[in-house]
């Protein structure tokens, strides 16, 4: 049986490149790359209108299981909806843009029918097992790409 733990006098490898994210709001898709090697690809939702900003950001925080800050358009006013309500659409995780993008962001899901879809205020969505996985490799300051 293969154990995973760390042995005394084991030798390491500890990956000196960096992870960048590309996401093609025309195929719906987030490249995941190392080094500019493709790593993975997953299928994303983006926003309506056109609503997903295009351009280089950086991943600025990360949370498991987020609560969601829900926007009333109209009156300007925000409602917190918890993790695990049916209605909170940040699903799994979050990976907030820095300023000024702040609201934008990649996150879960609690619809898996949208994705592949224009579903979102923004942001971009994944399935929340893929999220979650991604969420995983990337750090803090990670360049995110958005182009159309």
């Amino acid at each position: 049986m293969k154990n995973d733990r760390i042995q005394p006098n084991q030798n390491l490898k500890i990956p000196l490149g960096t992870f960048r994210i590309e996401v093609r709001k025309a195929t719906f898709t987030l490249t995941l790359l190392y080094n500019d090697t493709v790593v993975k690809e997953y299928p994303v939702a983006i926003g309506k209108d056109d609503a997903t900003p295009e351009g280089t950001f950086k991943i600025a925080n990360k949370l498991e299981k987020p609560d969601w800050d829900k926007r009333n358009d109209e009156t300007g006013t925000y409602e917190k909806i918890k993790y695990g309500d049916p209605k909170n659409v940040l699903g799994e995780r979050w990976m907030g843009f820095a300023q000024p993008f702040t609201s934008y962001g990649i996150h879960g899901t609690n619809d898996d029918g949208a994705i592949g879809t224009t579903a979102t205020k923004g942001c971009v969505r994944m399935r929340n097992n893929d999220v979650t996985e991604l969420y995983n490799m990337v750090a803090p300051m990670t360049e995110v790409t958005i182009v159309k």
